[in-house]
């Protein structure tokens, strides 16, 4: 995943059915790894320090 024009200090959070999974710095490049095995979809949101989200992803289905 690259990003870019974040405002600083915001946060990565990716998210499966499991709830959150992983969470990271944003940074202009992430990576994160999981399959179809594990979960059923992955949704990535972008959020401010304050917890406001300034980016959110539609579920992204494995399998």
């Amino acid at each position: 995943m690259r990003l870019s024009g974040l405002p600083e200090g915001c946060t990565v959070h990716f998210r499966t059915e499991r709830g959150k999974e992983h969470r990271a710095p944003a940074a202009a490049e992430l990576h994160w790894g999981t399959d179809a095995a594990a979960t059923a979809f992955v949704r990535v949101e972008v959020r401010r320090p304050d917890g406001w989200p300034v980016a959110l992803t539609n579920p992204v289905l494995l399998g």
